[in-house]
């Protein structure tokens, strides 16, 4: 017998209709869904911002990096700018320090005064046969130590004529300290060192009679008496700040 569906009923056909559409429409859904384009999000940042926590690292590094660098370089920038001169004991474009000029001798942060070497004194600042002596001979004997006196950065390690084996390193508190007729250099060009660090062994290496050091101390290339400085009978500086005068020279 045939089955008979009332007017408002679906047959089977429509149902298998309906189920199609069905079908198709949420197909269709899931596709327009997929096809649409996912959320982007435009950032914009100056340098230095942080646009994740791994960009934040990053640019925590690179300030690190470029504070580490400006901390590393050349010592006592105010007064010699970025002249540094690895060849010459002079660097020739080094103005000529005038009038009065008060340094301390010990800026915060840095290492205590330590004396290259105490000895007896063979031979002072001055005029010394007829040319000028710009430093003071110490007695040492061969490979005795010589120490930094002061913090600083090697600008000078070398042969140097009549200097010998000789260091100069600059120094925090814009002295240079001049160290020659070493046997031996122990320190390398721009190197950091520190007061009490082992520059060199005693010698008599260039023009020198017998083993000695010869000790200068320099500002803006020019020498004076390290007595201005140090007392060297008693192996220690004389006052934590020096000031020197346009006659100190």
């Amino acid at each position: 017998m045939a089955l008979r569906f009332p007017k408002w009923s679906f047959g089977p056909a429509c149902l298998v209709l309906v189920s199609a559409l069905l079908l198709s429409g949420c197909k269709s859904s899931r596709k327009a869904a997929s096809s649409e384009p996912s959320e982007k999000i435009s950032v914009t940042f100056d340098a230095g911002d942080a646009s994740s926590s791994k960009s934040s690292s990053s640019s925590k590094s690179s300030k690190t990096t470029a504070s580490a660098t400006s901390s590393s370089g050349y010592p006592a920038r105010e007064y010699y700018g970025d002249r540094w001169n690895t060849e010459h004991v002079r660097i020739g474009s080094d103005p000529a320090p005038s009038g009065t000029v008060t340094l301390n001798l010990r800026p915060a942060g840095t290492s205590d005064f330590v004396m290259p070497c105490c000895g007896k004194i063979l031979s002072e600042f001055g005029p010394r046969n007829g040319r000028m002596h710009t430093g003071i001979d110490i007695k040492l004997e061969k490979e005795d130590p010589v120490y930094c006196a002061f913090d600083g950065m090697v600008r000078l390690a070398k042969d140097y004529g009549n200097y010998g084996k000789v260091v100069v390193v600059r120094h925090e508190n814009g002295l240079e300290t001049l160290y020659s007729h070493l046997n031996s250099i122990a320190v390398k060009l721009n190197q950091r060192v520190r007061a009490g660090d082992r520059i060199g062994g005693g010698g008599k290496t260039g023009n020198a009679q017998g083993e000695h050091l010869h000790f200068e101390t320099r500002f803006k290339g020019e020498p004076f008496n390290p007595r201005l400085a140090v007392d060297f009978e008693k192996c220690r500086l004389k006052s934590t700040t020096l000031t020197l005068h346009d006659n100190s020279y």
